[in-house]
């Protein structure tokens, strides 16, 4: 075959699978999929997948045992873990359900999950946790704030008598005083 196998251009952009690599380390499959490794892209190392025939981002799929992300060097510092069995750990590597969070705190104010609605602007706007189980929804919990400028809210304890999210019905309020 004719192909160049590596390329390296004028940036020292290295490409294999491909002659233009837009990253420092690009493997292609000679179409337009590939990994594309950024260091110090804005400040952050990065690794794409990308397709450049269609300018699209890609599915990435990590296939492990056990899949770890940390920071730093140090093995201690572990940040979250999936294990086999398909529960997510975060701050834990002894998860025995679907979800555990360790907050590791002896802090009596200490939150283990935060749950936001980025998108509030007035008052009434909710974030919650729905139970959902199949396509049935039989409860959630929600917090509604009701004063935009100190922050104040309720929090909420819905149930469903079919099952169907919109006919969940409050049950119990509970506010501040």
């Amino acid at each position: 075959s004719d192909a160049t196998a590596i390329t390296i251009n004028s940036s020292e952009n290295v490409g294999i699978g491909t002659s233009s690599p837009q990253q420092k380390l690009v493997v292609s499959d000679g179409g337009g999929y590939g990994f594309e490794f950024a260091p110090n892209f804005s400040s952050v190392n990065q690794i794409l997948s990308y397709d450049r025939s269609a300018d699209a981002y890609r599915d990435f799929k990590i296939s492990a045992n056990q899949i770890i992300l940390g920071y730093g060097q140090a093995a201690a510092n572990e940040a979250m873990r999936i294990n086999s069995s398909g529960q997510l750990g975060i701050a834990c590597t002894d998860q025995s359900n679907l979800l555990t969070v360790d907050a590791n705190s002896a802090s009596s104010g200490t939150d283990s999950i935060s749950v936001r609605n980025r998108g509030v602007s007035s008052a009434n706007h909710t974030a919650g946790l729905r139970f959902q189980f199949s396509s049935a929804v039989p409860s959630a919990i929600r917090s509604r704030l009701t004063n935009t400028s100190n922050g104040a809210g309720t929090l909420s304890f819905f149930t469903s008598s079919d099952g169907t999210a919109g006919n969940l019905s409050e049950k119990m309020t509970i506010d501040s005083s």
